[in-house]
């Protein structure tokens, strides 16, 4: 009796092979990269809990530059892939980013947004007062995360004007609050709280697929831009070095 069942047993894995925790069948769409290949990264596992851990190598497969901050335009705002990572783990577990395909979004997007870890303020094509972090948030978004991160910390600032007038502070005040989240433990943590924050379940759930239809959901209706080749570049990736970590 028992080598029957093992014999069955045998039969149905043969039929279903499984690679990497997910089906083989179950692939994303097919996407054509920047350098114009036709072959996309494999749909990364989705179950939490995977040991989700953002090495340096895998912030260089993605971004070269990172490798040094030598000709740095801004050398100040300038962070290596090797005093990246450690931040950018930390926010993952702050924030509760549980899945490979929501950290690949999360991490191609702050790499695209800040030049490779080399901007923490917004420059080009000209300054935006209050616009900056990893994530390269505008002012509105930097206000409300300055009320929730300072607040955790115990430091209930009262100089922080209410979230609603971000549309009607100066400049200077944009500027004073962009300060007070430029340090490397809140700089890094945005991209997972805006992530957590700002996108609706319908979204987390597209993105937690590891499809190209799922990250799309992410940057155009979370984000509110648009898909472009280098961002699509990013994420495949960002996809597969961390598919490969």
């Amino acid at each position: 009796m028992r080598s029957l069942v093992f014999l069955a047993l045998l039969t149905i894995a043969a039929a279903h092979p499984v690679r990497d925790g997910f089906d083989v069948g179950k692939r994303s769409p097919v996407s054509i990269a920047k350098n114009g290949s036709s072959s996309p990264p494999p749909t990364l596992p989705t179950d939490g809990g995977n040991g989700i851990h953002i090495t340096s190598e895998v912030i260089l497969a993605v971004s070269p530059e990172a490798k040094s901050c030598d000709n740095a335009q801004f050398p100040d705002e300038c962070r290596t892939a090797k005093d990246a990572a450690p931040f950018v783990n930390d926010s993952f577990d702050r924030f509760n980013i549980t899945t490979k395909p929501e950290a690949a979004a999360i991490l191609s997007l702050m790499l695209l947004e800040s030049g490779g870890f080399r901007f923490n303020i917004h420059h080009f094509p000209s300054l935006n007062h209050g616009q900056g972090t990893r994530n390269m948030m505008n002012f509105k978004f930097i206000l409300e995360y300055a009320h929730d991160v300072l607040l955790v910390n115990g430091q209930n600032d009262p100089s922080l004007p209410p979230i609603s007038n971000a549309d009607i502070v100066n400049n200077t005040v944009k500027d004073n609050v962009l300060e007070k989240v430029l340090g490397n433990d809140f700089s890094f943590a945005t991209g997972a709280w805006f992530y957590q924050k700002q996108c609706d379940n319908a979204t987390k759930q597209a993105v937690r697929s590891g499809s190209e239809d799922g990250w799309r959901q992410y940057i155009e209706h979370c984000v509110n831009t648009t898909v472009t080749e280098d961002r699509l570049d990013g994420w495949n990736k960002t996809t597969q070095a961390l598919l490969s970590s």
